[in-house]
């Protein structure tokens, strides 16, 4: 019997955990196995971001025209945009891609598959690569892979090797964003740890991707908001500072994710010294430069069709211009088009397994995932607290977020049916569930703020992790929190074992 109480006490002092390094136990081995398994050219347009990295690391900042698609059934021509690229790189990461998406049997492991260039080595040779859908990217959505690539070429590593070092870089990023997020966010910390860990996420991650960045820069922007509305107080210089980073970060990713910056206008809601003039001035200022950055960015790539290389794949007009024509036509029209398509759109897709689920034939199940969300938004981190500022007026900021989830969702369906979809198309196509991973804070953390509310109306969650009586139910709901978890992450291996036909 003593030995059990003695058992308790210990699990009781685990319930307390800091989150942040929760999410390091279960990220790191994880993605290691993701990183290492996924075969080169897996994910998501893994190839073209392989081709956009090294076009970056060469030091050519933008694409340019290397041919031209012809539509075979409707006839119609679109220029192609790409740049010359290490030829062994590009040749095994579309081989080895295509085949793992394609294929009846995938030949595994990667390392070990001759006939897919693995063992060639970087700087034998160049050829022009054609990837219009990722040329519209700056340089600091690739940032970590550059390096890593720089590192591959300086040692002449093969083709596999390169791919996973370039895989590391992004994975350190992505480790060290969500586990500075969860430490510093005032409230939702394990709301944050529960979307870091989503397997779509976490397996992201683990390969090149325009999505990583874009998820960690959302995050970035979203918790430096949350500090800087949690009081009264104003902000210091360095805050001012790591702010405008977090701003020019977002209009540097995908420019969809820009309107995000909007929410620095609803910050003197809660923060009541920011009603100052000298403060309203600094927020406006900050917005102007990070919307020059923004525009900047569009003018050197807003000649680029991303849509031009699936003319002859898809068989359809891809014009942006006749599309901005059909919506001016019939706007009503268009609107009824992005209202259907935005209700039947599934925004929690947990289940989904990214680059692991291209096929299609893994029965995948978003259950363990939806239970998780209801726990995390139930447990509270001890040194979790809104502060007076987020305490004022929770409602409106669940609006406040919910309309700007709303903005940005209208901007992802636009930018799709503008370079995606033939001109007057009756459906938005091509839109997909991780586009809406870097909003999910927008979407939970009201929700935890509304559940601390509730919670401890008369305390905080420190004092309630101290009550005698709550230690039980804070164990059990934690002990549910690690087994979901586990379940969760196994699921997702389980999924790439089985996409890799290991049994």
């Amino acid at each position: 019997m003593k030995g059990s109480g003695a058992l308790r006490v210990r699990w009781h002092r685990l319930a307390d955990v800091q989150p942040e390094y929760l999410f390091l136990l279960f990220a790191i081995p994880f993605a290691l196995v993701f990183i290492l398994m996924l075969p080169p050219g897996a994910g998501m347009d893994e190839a073209n971001h392989i081709s956009r990295t090294n076009q970056l690391a060469a030091g050519q900042l933008t694409s340019y025209p290397v041919g031209v698609a012809e539509g075979e059934l409707t006839g119609d021509s679109a220029v192609l945009y790409g740049g010359s690229v290490d030829k062994g790189l590009y040749e095994a990461s579309e081989e080895c891609g295509n085949t793992f998406r394609n294929a009846s049997r995938y030949s595994f492991p990667p390392w070990g598959s001759e006939s897919m260039g693995m063992e060639e080595r970087l700087g034998q040779g160049s050829v022009e690569a054609v990837f219009s859908n990722t040329a519209v990217y700056s340089p600091l959505v690739y940032a970590p892979y550059v390096v890593g690539f720089w590192i591959a070429n300086l040692f002449s590593l093969n083709v596999y090797s390169a791919v996973v070092l370039m895989r590391l870089c992004g994975l350190l990023v992505y480790l060290a964003a969500f586990f500075l997020a969860i430490r510093f966010i005032p409230l939702g910390k394990w709301a944050v740890l529960f979307i870091g860990l989503i397997p779509q996420v976490l397996i992201g991650s683990c390969c090149i991707s325009a999505d990583n960045m874009s998820n960690c820069a959302a995050l970035f922007f979203i918790v430096c908001f949350m500090l800087l509305v949690r009081s009264d107080a104003q902000p210091s210089r360095r805050q001012w500072v790591v702010l405008l980073v977090s701003c020019v970060a977002l209009a540097l990713v995908k420019m969809t994710y820009f309107p995000l910056v909007l929410l620095l206008f609803f910050a003197p809601i809660w923060n009541k010294s920011l009603r100052h003039r000298r403060q309203m001035l600094t927020i406006g200022g900050i917005f102007v430069i990070s919307a020059c950055v923004f525009l900047a960015w569009y003018l050197l790539i807003r000649n680029i069709n991303t849509g031009a290389m699936w003319v002859s794949f898809l068989g359809r007009t891809i014009d942006p211009e006749s599309q901005k024509a059909a919506i001016l036509e019939r706007p009503l029209r268009f609107l009824y088009v992005l209202g259907t398509s935005i209700l039947n759109q599934g925004y929690f897709s947990f289940g989904m397994f990214g680059p692991i689920d291209y096929r299609r034939d893994y029965n995948s199940s978003g259950t363990f995932s939806v239970l998780l969300l209801v726990l995390v938004l139930i447990y509270f981190d001890r040194r979790e607290h809104p502060g007076p500022g987020l305490s004022r007026r929770s409602g409106l900021f669940l609006l406040v977020s919910y309309g700007l989830f709303l903005m940005v969702t209208i901007a992802i369906y636009l930018a799709l049916y503008l370079q995606f979809n033939a001109p007057g198309s009756s459906v938005i196509e091509g839109v997909q569930s991780r586009y809406f991973i870097p909003l999910l804070p927008l979407l939970v953390l009201p929700l935890a703020l509304l559940s601390y509310r509730l919670q401890f109306r008369g305390g905080s969650a420190a004092d309630a992790a101290k009550a005698k009586g709550l230690r039980n139910v804070r164990s059990t709901v934690f002990t549910m929190i690690i087994v979901f978890l586990a379940i969760q992450e196994l699921l997702a291996v389980n999924a790439l074992a089985y996409a890799l036909y290991l049994y």
